[in-house]
């Protein structure tokens, strides 16, 4: 069953150029193309050794990309140095990474929110004159289950 599980999740990571979650490298599908996107591919050159190439240039039915070819080591050096900074940086990494996330899970969601809340203060003001004049709860409990979806 567990299996099963991580084949779905691995399937669930198909991104916009239909390409799967390969667990061969620790790099692929998370190496990106600043160009096109697409993600990058780790490519032997017998000459040159191992690089990393963006898929639409090693694809060569696709060749519309400027993306640069990255030598592995350098790769693997940039991912040193930014570990290194990290560690160093701690505070302020956190700092920066939580404000990351804020950003990400409330995307979208201001404008909704105070949208909600100016909903929510007209339906209180109508919940206190109904309570006063002692009617229309009928009324109101559809304008609130309209409100919720329901």
């Amino acid at each position: 069953m567990q299996v099963q599980q991580e084949l779905d999740r691995r399937k669930s990571m198909k991104n916009k150029h239909s390409q799967y979650f390969s667990g061969k490298y620790a790099l692929s599908g998370i190496t990106v193309c600043g160009d096109c996107g697409n993600a990058y591919r780790r490519v032997h050159w017998k000459n040159r050794g191992t690089v990393w190439r963006c898929k639409s240039r090693v694809d060569k039915r696709e060749h519309n990309c400027s993306g640069r070819t990255i030598y592995e080591k350098d790769l693997h050096e940039a991912i040193i140095k930014a570990i290194n900074e990290t560690v160093v940086d701690r505070e302020d990494f956190l700092q920066q990474l939580s404000e990351n996330i804020n950003s990400v899970l409330t995307d979208g969601l201001t404008g909704r929110l105070e949208e909600l809340d100016s909903k929510l203060k007209e339906l209180e003001s109508e919940i206190i004159s109904l309570a006063i004049g002692g009617q229309g709860y009928d009324e109101l409990a559809s304008k609130i289950l309209a409100l919720r979806g329901e």
